[in-house]
């Protein structure tokens, strides 16, 4: 079993097409499609199933996947050790990153990351905070920065870094309008527009909601915070929104008051706790503890 085997592997279930997947590689597609066969001789099953329309995983290429990702994971992580030792001129990151960040400014931290490591390759990923920690769970991120908020899988570390206000947003001619705070029990019978599941932001307001006595009837769901915002003013329901992600003043025909009893999320930093830091993660968690305050 050779770790180019290994790379093609891994190539092949991420595009799901072999000529993509020798493309990204790159290699030529004969060969990266010899040296899969090759190796599933070896193992004795087949990894992939092989169709007009593309491959998927078979059971054996679901299991042998996760393994072939971590030996990769762990081969980079040995080499930037290993570079770092001439201290840290080389070496790669994968960052994941959530929309609304709690007021931690992600660009000019890469910014200020590259400006001090200009040899350190940073690649960034976006998603829903639970897809992200089980893509950081299977060691395809090296550090995600997400809501803390949600269920994490096992084998997970986490740092704190900002906790701050969730708030209620209610159309601007809406009856809780004109108070100064919103009690939860209020919005009782309203139309909610929520953040998808797998969010902190999703896993915050249901708690809300659960704790004020009721089951929220959803009308909308989106992954846009902008969008939320959007659909609050034209007056189609309302919605829990991190302090972060409300422009000040807030948007035209948006009331954007603090919730009774008050909400609250956490954002944090989160990385596998049986993997070994590569030293560019290393680097760059010190960077986020140096930036970040936690409020209390």
């Amino acid at each position: 079993m050779e770790l180019r085997q290994l790379r093609y592997t891994v190539a092949v279930a991420t595009h799901r097409h072999f000529t993509r997947a020798a493309a990204a590689v790159p290699v030529a597609q004969p060969a990266l499609s010899h040296q899969i066969k090759l190796l599933e001789q070896e193992l004795g099953v087949e990894l992939f199933e092989r169709s007009r329309s593309g491959v998927r995983l078979t059971e054996a290429g679901e299991i042998f996947l996760l393994r072939a990702r971590r030996a990769l994971a762990e081969m980079d992580a040995a080499r930037e050790e290993i570079a770092a030792l001439k201290g840290l001129t080389t070496g790669r990151l994968v960052l994941g990153a959530m929309q609304a960040l709690a007021g931690l400014d992600l660009p000019r931290l890469i910014a200020a990351f590259h400006a001090a490591y200009p040899g350190v390759d940073v690649s960034l990923r976006e998603d829903s905070t639970r897809d992200m920690l089980t893509m950081t769970a299977r060691g395809e991120i090296d550090l995600a920065i997400a809501a803390l908020d949600v269920e994490r899988p096992a084998g997970l570390e986490v740092a704190p870094l900002v906790r701050e206000p969730v708030l209620v947003a209610v159309p601007g001619g809406h009856r809780l309008a004109a108070l100064e705070t919103v009690d939860v029990r209020q919005l009782r019978g309203e139309t909610f527009i929520f953040f998808t599941p797998g969010t902190g932001l999703r896993a915050v307001s249901e708690r809300a909601t659960e704790r004020a006595g009721f089951v929220p009837r959803v009308g909308f769901q989106t992954s846009s915070h902008d969008r939320l915002l959007a659909l609050v003013s034209e007056g189609l329901g309302v919605a829990f929104v991190p302090a972060s992600a409300v422009s000040d003043p807030p948007p035209r025909a948006v009331a954007v008051r603090p919730a009774s009893p008050a909400l609250d999320r956490t954002v944090g930093v989160v990385w596998r706790a049986d993997h070994r830091h590569r030293p560019a993660a290393d680097a760059f968690l010190a960077l986020l503890r140096e930036r970040a305050r936690l409020e209390d």
